[in-house]
């Protein structure tokens, strides 16, 4: 079976180690390896049983409740990688390079120029630095166990493949105690923007679950202990790259609830996701970057700063945001702070939708050329799911989305939010894996030329 396949071939750049669950990039694939088809059935019992009380926020049995929301929770978390990657702007460029890489394949496509090789090199470099590598983290001495971190930036660079140092920045949180010892250099990749945004729908979810029941006592005690948990998670100094964004957001706008931080993400993440390359080069021509870094002009941090909006990296973005909310006193967790913080940026709210419409237009007149009648699938859906996704929505609409069914860990397969897509014949996980693995395979063949 594919399932069995795929977790031999799959790449879990997400993940540092084994997870519970997994978005394969190579072939969009969601599994959820923790959960068997005994759980789901167990889950779908409990739905059954406690139905009114699910939807009215009644009180449930705190283990019953804890059985079907943990499973929901992690599946909110893994499907959120899939619309990031499918529905917003860098989720359709990111198919597009897949679809022009796996035209590549000389195995299907014989007519395939030898000239456009490099797209494949081009898709594994973007797949290997979502998440950056190891090298660029670096752990200190200091433990961080009692949570008084202090944060400062920095900006490094990534290497050429000969080992040189390149122009290409890289934007770090250095993590330090209150003795200014490092706990943890961390970067903010690619990786950080896509795992917060993942575990602001994780984390809002199972909270507003949570506190909607918060007059029962158990259900107080759980949110409690809930709220222990990700403070663990927060200052955990070996998954750093995966809060980091979330402790820049806390720490620029002295945010302490940990439920608001988290509201922040999801929108905050969502635009940065969703800012077209003119955007950023807009950005770049209108931007006083020393003025809003409080700089002065000329320093060697702005000159850096501005080569990584030449990249375009996200990670710089979501930063300069911040920047410019810091100094709004009128701020709120809305996308109408978002849209201000992008005027100070330089850009104007018509501006930034214009062109954001502009090049989803355009990325989809390309992908509707695509040669692989998957990927294709995958994009129309991607656009249809991404026009029921509001500015100013927390949480995303699941329930609404044509979203694919998953792979459980005993190799069955499981449509969580009933769509339509499975009633389609179209649209089979085993079919494709094996027609993108295909493409998976050429590439990792190709790049063991280079």
């Amino acid at each position: 079976m594919s399932y069995h396949q795929l977790k031999k071939t799959r790449k879990n750049i997400l993940a540092s180690a084994d997870v519970s669950g997994s978005y394969d990039f190579w072939t969009t694939i969601i599994c959820l390896d923790s959960i068997s088809s005994p759980t789901i059935k167990k889950i779908e019992s409990l739905c059954d049983k406690y139905h009114s009380e699910f939807n009215d926020s009644k009180n449930i049995p705190i283990d019953d409740f804890k059985s079907v929301i943990d499973v929901k929770s992690l599946a909110r978390h893994e499907f959120t990688h899939y619309i990031d990657c499918t529905s917003t702007l860098w989720g359709f460029k990111y198919l597009k390079l897949l679809s022009s890489a796996y035209a590549c394949n000389t195995d299907i496509y014989q007519n395939t120029d030898e000239e456009n090789f490099h797209i494949a090199k081009s898709l594994e470099h973007f797949l290997r630095f979502i998440r950056l590598p190891k090298y660029f983290t670096e752990l200190g001495s200091a433990d961080g166990g009692n949570c008084l971190w202090r944060y400062t930036e920095t900006i490094g660079h990534r290497f050429t493949p000969t080992g040189m140092v390149s122009d290409h920045p890289i934007l770090f949180m250095r993590f330090m105690d209150e003795n200014l010892q490092l706990i943890v250099r961390s970067p903010i990749s690619i990786l950080s923007i896509l795992e917060c945004s993942a575990m602001a729908q994780e984390v809002l979810f199972k909270m507003h679950s949570l506190k909607s029941r918060s007059t029962f006592a158990e259900y107080k005690v759980e949110l409690a202990q809930y709220e222990i948990e990700l403070k663990k998670y927060f200052y955990d100094k070996s998954l750093t790259e995966y809060s980091a964004c979330a402790h820049l957001i806390a720490s620029k706008l002295k945010i302490n609830s940990i439920f608001e931080v988290f509201e922040l993400c999801s929108l905050l993440c969502r635009f940065v996701l969703n800012t077209s390359d003119e955007i950023y080069d807009l950005i770049l021509k209108r931007c006083n970057f020393a003025e809003i870094l409080n700089i002065p002009v000329g320093h060697e941090f702005e000159k850096r700063f501005r080569k990584g909006f030449e990249y375009r990296e996200p990670g710089f973005l979501l930063y300069l945001l911040c920047k410019t909310f810091q100094n709004d006193y009128d701020f709120s967790i809305s996308a109408t702070s978002i849209y201000k913080g992008y005027l100070k940026l330089g850009v104007t709210k018509l501006e930034f939708m214009n062109s954001v419409s502009d090049e989803k237009i355009k990325l989809m007149e390309y992908l509707t050329l695509s040669s692989e009648p998957y990927i294709l699938k995958i994009a129309v859906r991607g656009l249809e799911n991404s026009e029921l996704i509001k500015d100013e929505s927390f949480i995303l609409p699941f329930d609404s989305m044509e979203l694919p069914p998953v792979y459980l860990g005993d190799a069955t397969i499981y449509d969580f939010f009933q769509t339509n897509i499975t009633k389609n014949p179209d649209y089979d996980l085993e079919e494709l894996y094996l027609r993108l693995h295909k493409g998976q395979s050429w590439v990792e063949r190709f790049i063991e030329a280079c």
